[in-house]
């Protein structure tokens, strides 16, 4: 009997090497791409990282083709993206089964303008409401381009067209965007007190008018990162008598904004990453005609590390943020200019305020857990095939953010400060549910240390990423 069991020992090691070994030895690749009937096979193949004909193992395939998978999920161009790797004795087949998603949205508009529905609900100010209609074409020509249209009415109008290119020419690593954008308002933020936002607005004209257009390359040589340059014209036109003390006078100031910028992404989703490193770096300018206003620099850095524990569903996100504002002290500078700097940071609990400095870093950690994920095919039969399945994952989650802002002595925009030049934190707990077509609905609890107040915050966002 213990004959039988080393014999049996032997043969279960001897096997056990056998599989390895196979698992080690390099077969040429074949890859299969179902379902991209609009995408173009080009688009996909590039995000893959390896070629039909290269000679790789077992082993090496399966860790490339989770890379792959995460690369294609960050062109959200599909909604199900599914691998199955064959091997058989003379090659490894690794085929792609893909749901294209529906490219041609257009719908109407009805939004608040605040940082997140909280702030709308807290304020009630249906003035900030946004409405009007607009058009995106995703994956136009099946090439991964991108067309908008926009006409937005209400508090702040918008009228849009852009065209963006990611990928063209023979190794398809170079993009373009071309843009125009028309702003105007009658009501708007004019100053910053005690942290919050007051407003200056006229029944009957115009305050504030914005022209941008702007053209951008790109030039991405590798997979996980890219290289953008771009520049853009801005023309204000502002209400003569409301901004006469903001610029001596001058209401049609123009300026010309030139912006380098780095990209590595490598997570495994833009909508709600769980693994993988994030890094933006970017550098714009605010160049003015005439030498008497001030010319500025803004320069921003964003590091986000997601880490997985293993095969359990916890998960870590680190986000560090630093922001500064460079401009001369002995010279006039417009109150947009230093609002689009700080304007759009805030830290969970803090919602309703902001931090006007012309420097800013933030730390933002949060603990998730998945409770669950699944696909339902609830969605009736006559739409297309592409809204076919809904899909839907929930995480349940810890958090703690730090912040540090510089106090600004001497702008005239802000008064009384409580934020400048001290720390300042908040803690919550929150839930995360990310549903079809990349909406993220969120809700937390917050405390926020700084006034000693427990706050609940509903927040309905998308991924965006800007361009300017």
């Amino acid at each position: 009997m213990k004959f039988i069991k080393i014999i049996f020992f032997v043969s279960l090691c001897v096997c056990s090497l056998k599989v390895n070994a196979q698992s080690d030895v390099q077969k040429k690749i074949s890859i299969s791409l179902i379902g991209n009937t609009k995408t173009k096979s080009y688009i996909i193949l590039r995000e893959i990282g390896f070629a039909a004909c290269d000679s790789l193992s077992y082993n090496e395939i399966q860790n490339l083709v989770e890379e792959s998978v995460a690369n294609l999920n960050r062109l959200r161009l599909f909604n199900f993206i599914d691998v199955e790797t064959i091997e058989t004795q003379d090659e490894i087949i690794v085929k792609y089964n893909l749901q294209e998603r529906w490219y041609y949205w257009g719908y109407p508009i009805l939004e608040h303008s605040e940082r997140n529905l909280s702030t709308f609900i807290n304020y009630r100010d249906l003035s900030r409401i946004n409405y009007g209609a607009a058009f995106d074409w995703f994956n136009f020509r099946g090439k991964n381009e991108v067309l908008r249209f926009k006409t937005r009415l209400g508090y702040k109008e918008h009228y849009a067209l852009s065209y963006h290119k990611p990928g063209f020419g023979k190794r398809r690593i170079d993009g373009i965007l071309v843009f125009a954008d028309f702003f105007r308002q009658k009501k708007l933020i004019s100053e910053i007190f005690k942290n919050q936002a007051r407003f200056r607005h006229s029944d009957n004209e115009y305050l504030r008018n914005i022209l941008d257009v702007g053209l951008g390359y790109s030039y991405r040589p590798k997979i996980k990162y890219a290289f953008e340059i771009g520049v853009k014209f801005r023309q204000y036109i502002y209400n003569q008598e409301f901004y006469s003390y903001d610029l001596s006078g001058i209401t049609h100031p123009r300026y010309l904004m030139p912006k380098i910028a780095f990209n590595y992404d490598s997570r495994n989703s833009i909508v709600y990453p769980v693994s993988g490193f994030y890094a933006n770096l970017r550098l714009t300018s605010s160049l003015y005609e005439q030498n008497e206003f001030s010319k500025n620099i803004n320069l921003n850095l964003l590091l986000q590390q997601n880490t997985s524990f293993g095969k359990t569903k916890l998960s870590l996100r680190n986000e560090l943020f630093a922001g500064k504002f460079f401009y001369d002290n002995n010279k006039l500078v417009l109150f947009d200019e230093f609002f689009n700097f700080y304007g759009d940071f805030f830290m969970r609990g803090y919602e309703f305020y902001y931090f006007p400095s012309d420097f800013i870093v933030s730390s933002k950690n949060t603990l998730s857990y998945k409770l669950f994920d699944f696909r339902l095919n609830v969605l009736p039969s006559l739409l297309p095939n592409e809204f076919s399945k809904v899909f839907s994952v929930v995480y349940i989650e810890a958090f703690v953010d730090i912040a540090h802002s510089n106090l600004l002595h001497n702008n005239i925009y802000i008064v009384q400060d409580m934020f400048g030049d001290s720390f300042v934190y908040s803690t919550g707990i929150g839930l995360s549910i990310e549903t079809y077509y990349d909406r993220l609905i969120q809700f937390r609890v917050a405390y926020n240390t700084c006034f000693n107040k427990i706050g609940i915050f509903a927040e309905f966002k998308t991924p965006l990423y800007k361009k300017f």
